[in-house]
């Protein structure tokens, strides 16, 4: 991917995300609070059907504590490979909850998804601190959770969590 980009002329180089098995998981393997399963919000809709469940849908059921590094591996590899400058992809801290909030267990430690990304926020915020102590100058802050807007089941079920 790396060769590809600089034979296209392309000035600030990734990976790709190639490396992981999805956007999130480097937050989720570096922060202990998660433990794997669907989410009942969570349903894997792409696909024949025939996949299996991705390894990122995880259920938030403890206090998010950082135990690693988010994307030091990533600013590694690139670091190593890349004879230009770089960008570091981390995810947006108002993923985790959409991601990760199962209610009967996440609202168990938390008192409700603000709480969530507050501390999901103060994690990442570490990072991007780390990420640019290390010379990064390019960090991504994903959120594709926008298109789940486009989503008129996934509207109507945030509206009605919101009033609950």
């Amino acid at each position: 991917m790396i060769e590809r980009q600089k034979n296209a002329g392309i000035d600030v180089l990734t990976d790709g995300e190639y490396r992981r098995t999805g956007f999130i998981t480097g937050f989720m393997d570096a922060v202990d609070g998660f433990a794997r399963g669907p989410s009942g919000l969570n349903v894997w809709r792409g696909g024949t059907g025939s996949q299996a469940a991705s390894p990122n849908i995880r259920v938030v059921e403890a206090r998010l504590r950082a135990r690693d590094r988010i994307a030091s591996c990533e600013a590694a590899f690139l670091r190593e490979h890349a004879d230009r400058p770089f960008k570091v992809t981390i995810p947006g801290p108002m993923l985790i909850p959409m991601i990760g909030w199962e209610d009967g267990v996440t609202d168990a430690v938390y008192s409700d998804r603000d709480e969530l990304i507050r501390d999901a926020a103060s994690i990442l915020a570490d990072e991007i601190r780390l990420l640019s102590e290390e010379g990064v100058r390019y960090i991504q802050v994903d959120s594709p959770s926008y298109t789940h807007w486009g989503d008129r089941r996934w509207c109507r079920d945030a509206q009605h969590r919101r009033r609950s």
